[in-house]
């Protein structure tokens, strides 16, 4: 099946992210509300951090009250653009300091990381590392494509084939 669809990188083909000390991914949603899988296979240990699903309202109204205008605009006054495009730079303590609970985990070699349908997440590398990841959909991922849809529509990259 998926030799017969296109090639989409990081969905059906792996990614391969090189870490070094302190660099870290910002706040995101992945495209289409996709599972996420990483897997770190060398090097130092990776922290994740993730909002519960239940906080997401919370993560949103926070968000845009202390977004920057300008950025907000440039994303076309949506915060799901500023979301699915990596943009929100700001530190767990942000989020824990306006009462947004904030879960984590410290990834070793050899472990598996598995992020929830349109979950909120981040990371931060301790040092120099290499990780593999991949989007997934999976039977449970079609109410969140479909029932929702009107909310996300035009917001987060959608894959059609």
């Amino acid at each position: 099946m998926l030799e017969a669809g296109p090639t989409c990188e990081g969905v059906n083909t792996n990614l391969l992210n090189m870490g070094t000390m302190g660099s870290f991914f910002s706040w995101h949603v992945e495209d289409s509300l996709l599972l996420s899988v990483s897997y770190l296979q060398t090097g130092a240990s990776k922290y994740w951090f993730f909002v519960p699903k239940s906080g997401l309202p919370l993560i949103m109204r926070v968000l845009e009250e202390h977004m920057d205008p300008d950025g907000l605009q440039a994303a076309g006054g949506d915060l799901w653009t500023v979301l699915a495009e990596k943009a929100v730079l700001r530190p767990v303590t942000f989020f824990l300091d306006h009462g947004i609970r904030v879960c984590s985990h410290a990834m070793e070699i050899g472990d598996y990381v598995v992020t929830g349908y349109g979950v909120p997440h981040s990371g931060l590398n301790r040092c120099k590392n290499v990780s593999s990841a991949v989007n997934l959909a999976c039977t449970g991922w079609l109410p969140y494509a479909t029932e929702p849809a009107a909310q996300w529509h035009g917001k987060l990259a959608i894959l059609t084939y």
